[in-house]
């Protein structure tokens, strides 16, 4: 299950002094084996294992965003496709709905229906989104592009109901949402560690 983080995490610390790690859980891996494995590596367990729908509703909340949109779907076809739904309350913080792993696997299950190509992920997104947005329409959609394989928004917005708004970030160098909000996470639990204890 964790063949791939356990083999990174025993690099690190052959060359690195890692003390406390935040690790960034996917839909395929147990919280509680990647805390175990990390604790059985470095001989300390690690400060947070963070899920992505938390991690990206964390780097959303540091986004602004217009104060009518009230529910996005977040989107990433990157190394490994993610979908989830956010919901923002009165404070203006997103937290995820619990349709995250449902999305993710219709969204894996639309990309697998086409060839792997550029062209076949545009096709496979633009599927998924057509068919979410028959039963549901969130105010935004927001997609990450690590891959620089999605076109501009206009051709998805096309597709889609009149209301749903549509965002591509593209993501060329630098942290994906879910990366920069699992170190957000992080950063704060750190510095609630410093001042209270």
């Amino acid at each position: 299950l964790c063949r791939r983080c356990v083999t990174l995490l025993r690099g690190c610390h052959g060359d690195l002094t890692v003390t406390s790690p935040i690790l960034l859980a996917g839909e395929d891996f147990s919280p509680a084996a990647l805390r175990e494995a990390a604790a059985d590596i470095l001989g300390v367990p690690p400060l947070a294992v963070v899920g992505h729908g938390e991690a990206v509703a964390r780097a959303m909340s540091a986004n602004p965003f217009p104060s009518d949109v009230s529910s996005l779907l977040f989107l990433s076809v990157g190394q490994d496709a993610h979908a989830c739904l956010l919901l923002r309350d009165g404070t203006g913080q997103w937290s995820p709905a619990p349709l995250g792993e449902p999305l993710t696997a219709t969204l894996h299950r639309s990309l697998r229906g086409a060839e792997p190509s550029a062209e076949g992920i545009r096709r496979g997104v633009a599927v998924f989104l057509t068919e979410l947005c028959r039963f549901l329409r969130p105010d935004l959609i927001y997609m990450e592009d690590p891959r620089g394989v999605l076109p501009d928004e206009g051709v998805f917005a096309s597709l889609l109901p009149d209301g749903v708004e549509v965002a591509v970030r593209r993501v060329e160098e630098g942290l994906t949402a879910a990366e920069e909000g699992a170190a957000l996470l992080g950063r704060r639990m750190i510095w609630d560690k410093i001042l209270f204890g």
